[in-house]
């Protein structure tokens, strides 16, 4: 339910909502493009086996992750990461109610984001890995 979702906070709060292409994968130049200018990304997935590549996309263009369950979802927006839409349209309140709130979700995500993601971390994952 992500599209009805995301139009029924568009329209309580007149937010634009903008709409991904139905294809299963979007470029990623195309994903910076569209998505770097939206302050909210919302992802209702209820499916948790995938790592939840968006969200690391999301977080790398400033964005906040709203909803999905994948554990990238977890790890990077711990207080949407779910697809209950009474938590979620709580947490958007929230977020456009203060600025402050809104910036640090932003901020933490971008901090977690370098911390397991940066090309940086990822060698001393896989250096550690070598020399177990």
């Amino acid at each position: 339910n992500t599209y009805e979702f995301a139009n029924y906070i568009g329209n309580k709060f007149n937010i634009q909502v903008k709409y991904k292409p139905s294809v299963a994968h979007i470029p990623l130049r195309d994903f910076i493009t569209e998505w770097s200018s939206c302050m909210y990304h919302f992802n209702l997935d209820p499916i948790d086996y995938f790592p939840g590549k968006q969200a690391v996309h999301v977080a790398s263009v400033g964005s906040i992750n709203i909803g999905g369950v994948n554990e990238n979802h977890s790890l990077l927006y711990p207080d949407t990461a779910t697809c209950d839409t009474k938590i979620l349209e709580d947490r958007v309140v929230e977020y456009i109610e203060d600025e402050n709130k809104r910036n640090d979700v932003i901020i933490n995500a971008w901090r977690k984001l370098n911390e397991v993601f940066s090309f940086d971390s990822v060698r001393k994952q896989i250096e550690d890995i070598k020399y177990v």
